[in-house]
């Protein structure tokens, strides 16, 4: 563990932090260049928060039917969020409570996961998107057995809330349950995963350095 407090492995703290922030940012900018409409509602203007999903911003063409300028912007911001999350899972693995074998299986499952995310924006989205979700449900679900054995409650009961709301994500996409909602709940998903993930990272590095 000595390694992991050199500078240069401190800094790499901060990456998943940084992947994030440039997500939300790019994320806005993007949104706001949509031109408008959802499934709902073709002929909207402009980006609906309720009504839109996030895989909509990367379309070439909006859903009323005018170019999108934000599309590449939008593939950008996708891209330094699959970045974060895959770091995290690269970078922190080590620190989880778990065997070395364990350890590099949701390293790999983890980063596996983004890879198979980031082509959310290509013709194969129904398909990445399944492939994704089991094999980082895989990786969230060992992390909760790690937090668990940690004892590290209150990230163990925030991780499985934002685990029922993943699978809820599934759930409505591939059944249509309650569909009309799911452009909202999967905002509502993103941003608990990301307040779980940003304050596993802080709790990672400073066992990072305590250690």
């Amino acid at each position: 563990m000595r390694v992991r407090n050199k500078p240069y492995h401190r800094l790499l703290n901060f990456l998943t932090p940084v992947c994030f922030l440039l997500f939300v940012i790019l994320f806005f900018y993007g949104a706001s260049l949509y031109p408008g409409g959802s499934y709902r509602y073709p002929l909207n203007e402009g980006y609906d928060m309720v009504n839109n999903y996030i895989c909509n911003l990367m379309g070439t063409t909006a859903l009323n039917g005018s170019p999108n300028p934000g599309r590449t912007i939008s593939i950008v911001s996708w891209v330094a969020l699959g970045t974060g999350v895959g770091f995290f899972f690269y970078h922190q693995s080590s620190s989880f409570q778990l065997s070395r074998t364990l350890q590099k299986i949701i390293r790999l499952s983890g980063v596996l996961s983004m890879v198979f995310i980031l082509l959310m924006f290509t013709v194969w989205h129904d398909t990445v998107l399944s492939i994704s979700g089991i094999i980082g449900s895989f990786s969230i679900a060992t992390l909760l057995v790690s937090l668990w054995k940690e004892k590290k409650l209150y990230l163990f009961f925030f991780g499985v809330i934002s685990l029922i709301l993943l699978m809820y994500n599934a759930l409505s996409y591939f059944t249509f349950f309650h569909i009309e909602t799911l452009p909202l709940i999967q905002k509502i998903t993103l941003i608990c995963m990301m307040l779980w993930f940003l304050i596993l990272n802080v709790h990672y590095a400073r066992k990072q350095t305590s250690a």
